[in-house]
């Protein structure tokens, strides 16, 4: 096996995926990357990973990688079919001479389509527009730097109008609103978006309490509470933070995320008998939760349910092969030599795959498109199982290996269907 330093190519744990695609016809995520030179290419596959996921790996394994796409593969005999969200120009020429330089050159990397039909990678662009991800090498040799999180320009409005709102004020009442700011100011230019969203949500909160509060009157105030007390509640703050984030997601968990915050903002504007009565509340609130009974766990995963079915056919499969091989019969020799993927000819079996790698990556709104998108593909699938004459002949094969592909997938479809949202 041949040595190679580059990290974004695992030789062996590629060809230890090939050989295992070859035999069981599933489809497996990958992630490729184009290099300057097709020595500098990479290839990155993974049993479980989402696709998504090993994009992020392959980008940040080497300086070298210049655009990168991704998707799942399948073994077609030696032809390895990788199905990319959004083919790749030059994944083709690159890994066929990476694969010759290796010791590889027994595999042909193929691009299909979401149908399974080959692409002539000639006709694509050469450009891959919507990766906002991807970084060019400059003249210099350093990398462009990454544009600005897109929320940047209203956070920075949103600090002039707190600014201002602070310097409305008298100086006495917003001494610790002008720190919690400065931290702010500090977290935008570090790219911390999130937190300083948070923080500011806060200062604004205190800013609308203390405008709407009267003047101070003319007799010298009661002198306001000390540093120490301040630090003692932050500090208490912080202990149920933990135990918060402990919490199953959910309405209990949100309702207690405000509840911090508000604490927060009455400790930041130097409130300590409000904070005080808050930390109570929140402490109890806490326990309550914290003794609740656990929510009953979830159902497996669609990914989980279909590889299950999957291995289970598999092992039928294999017992058929072996009674198919030396028939001579096309339709045998397919079933023979490639067993699930010679029946679907690799199409329908990467769609699926595909779908269900999505689907467990996605949330949210991403989430419903992915939903929407794996029924689509569960209604082929099923069309596929009721409709192809090779699926009827092993189901109906002479030789008394028990497959049931049409009752045992069609089963794995029902209930992946069943977990699915309505």
């Amino acid at each position: 096996m041949a040595d190679t330093p580059n990290p974004a190519f695992d030789q062996e744990e590629i060809e230890r995926l090939f050989n295992k695609g070859k035999s069981s016809g599933n489809a497996y995520p990958f992630a490729f990357g184009l290099g300057s030179k097709p020595e500098d290419c990479g290839l990155m596959v993974h049993l479980h990973k989402p696709p998504a996921t090993l994009k992020k790996d392959i980008k940040q394994s080497s300086k070298l990688i210049r655009k990168v796409c991704f998707g799942t593969f399948t073994m077609d005999g030696a032809d390895v079919r990788f199905a990319a969200t959004k083919p790749l120009k030059g994944l083709v020429k690159q890994l066929k001479k990476k694969f010759r330089e290796v010791g590889m050159g027994k595999y042909r990397p193929v691009l299909v389509g979401p149908d399974g039909q080959e692409i002539d990678e000639d006709g694509l662009p050469d450009e891959v527009e919507g990766d906002e991800d991807e970084t060019e090498e400059t003249a210099t040799g350093t990398a462009e730097a990454a544009p600005p999180p897109p929320d940047t320009t209203e956070l920075r409005a949103r600090l002039m109008r707190v600014k201002a709102g602070i310097e409305a004020l008298p100086r006495e009442r917003t001494g610790p609103l002008v720190q919690a700011f400065t931290r702010v100011v500090g977290l935008v230019k570090e790219g911390k978006a999130d937190q300083a969203t948070a923080s500011l949500d806060v200062i604004e909160a205190a800013l609308k309490r203390l405008a709407a509060e009267p003047a101070a009157p003319a007799a010298p105030p009661a002198p306001p509470a000390s540093g120490d007390i301040a630090a003692r509640l932050t500090a208490a703050l912080a202990t149920m933070v933990p135990r918060l984030r402990a919490l199953p997601p959910g309405p209990v968990q949100s309702e207690l995320v405000a509840q911090i915050r508000a604490a927060q903002g009455l400790i930041v504007s130097g409130d300590t008998a409000g904070a005080t009565t808050a930390l109570r509340a929140l402490a109890e609130a806490l326990a309550r939760a914290e003794a609740a009974p656990l929510p009953a766990p979830s159902g497996p995963k669609p990914q989980d349910i279909w590889n299950a079915a999957k291995e289970a056919v598999d092992v039928g499969i294999a017992k058929l092969q072996s009674a198919l091989r030396g028939i001579g019969h096309p339709d045998t020799t397919k079933i023979a030599e490639f067993g699930m993927a010679g029946l679907s000819g690799g199409g329908i079996q990467t769609k699926l795959m595909t779908a269900l790698f999505t689907h467990t990556a996605s949330s949210g709104e991403d989430r419903t498109r992915a939903e929407k998108t794996l029924r689509g593909v569960i209604a082929e699938y099923r069309a596929f199982l009721s409709t192809n004459r090779l699926v009827a002949l092993c189901d109906e094969n002479p030789f008394g290996v028990a497959l049931n592909l049409r009752s045992g997938l069609g089963a794995a479809l029902d209930r992946i269907e069943g977990t699915l949202a309505t």
